[in-house]
């Protein structure tokens, strides 16, 4: 009697299409060939990961992230004429606000530059060497 061999899985491919509003789409697929002896389960994992982190959707209203900065940026006589008294407490707040979607975006930026990176080597991504 032949003993049978088992299916292995070769070749994986992954895709994600994501929707950007106005009936426009963004679609990632990314394509890895399992090498032998590696975990076809491993390879998944590793392009889910890839192409989660390649999001093309920004996490910061862009648009209000430059109304805030423009708002920063007028003299202490508009920002009082506009807030009133407490003007001083609101361009705080504002600044805050700016700050942290700074902070926001430069962190979506990088974790994309590292999917990118990852592309490469998905083994990156089981040596706990990606940010997310």
């Amino acid at each position: 009697m032949m003993k049978k061999t088992p299916a292995k899985v070769k070749t994986i491919t992954l895709s994600r299409l994501y929707n950007t509003g106005n009936y426009e789409h963004f679609k990632v697929e990314l394509t890895a060939d399992v090498p032998p002896g590696e975990s076809a389960a491993k390879v998944a994992r590793g392009l889910g990961t890839v192409i989660k982190a390649l999001s093309p959707k920004c996490p910061v209203n862009m648009s209000a992230m430059d109304d805030l900065q423009r708002r920063l940026n007028w003299t202490a006589e508009q920002q009082e004429h506009c807030w009133g008294e407490k003007w001083q407490e609101v361009v705080e707040d504002n600044k805050k606000e700016l700050a942290e979607m700074q902070a926001t975006l430069r962190e979506w930026q990088e974790k994309r530059k590292v999917a990118l990176d990852m592309m490469d080597d998905l083994t990156a991504i089981e040596d706990d060497r990606t940010p997310f």
